[in-house]
């Protein structure tokens, strides 16, 4: 009921920039039922979700983890419990445009649904109860990646490209996998 309901949360109070920038709420494409098919599917049966996805560019991949990591830290926070998560770019550019996705979130939140944000700065949003927080980071972090407490959920955005960028994917796993 968890993933049912945080799908519903998802489809009823985020809002994301399209394509032609207009602002609409986040309806999942075929993509993105199919990744929450999995999740559930993983959550039924008290599986990690682990998920590989070779993949084109532009099927609403990151938009999916950008949001589900964001919901999953608000609604947890409003139940006193931590979840953080981290995303991995390959670009600092890549990186901006995937914590603007949080940032538009934020901004238009439901105010019912709004949180005083104990960190609020580029890459970092961080919630008081229980130190729930989203990040996005470069793979030229390296080791600072996900320092802290444990991650729950990590997503590597465009991971075939990091190692043009001169980065070794095994030292940014090992860095947030702890």
């Amino acid at each position: 009921l968890k993933v049912l309901f945080t799908a519903c949360w998802l489809e009823s109070y985020l809002q994301i920039v399209t394509k032609d920038r207009k602002v609409q709420f986040l309806s999942f494409n075929p993509f993105q039922w199919i990744l929450l098919q999995y999740i559930a599917f993983c959550a039924l049966h008290d599986l990690p979700v682990q998920i590989v996805v070779p993949k084109g560019r532009q099927g609403g991949v990151s938009t999916f983890c950008q949001a589900w990591n964001y919901a999953n830290a608000v609604l947890n926070d409003r139940k006193g419990l931590g979840f953080r998560a981290v995303t991995i770019a390959h670009t600092e550019e890549s990186a901006l445009t995937l914590f603007r996705m949080s940032s538009i979130f934020e901004r238009r939140l439901a105010e019912e649904w709004t949180a005083e944000l104990d960190t609020k700065q580029k890459g970092h949003f961080e919630w008081p109860n229980a130190g729930a927080s989203v990040s996005v980071a470069t793979i030229k972090s390296g080791d600072a990646l996900g320092r802290g407490s444990t991650l729950n959920a990590i997503h590597g955005s465009e991971v075939g490209s990091w190692s043009d960028m001169g980065a070794d994917a095994s030292h940014a796993w090992t860095a947030v996998m702890g």
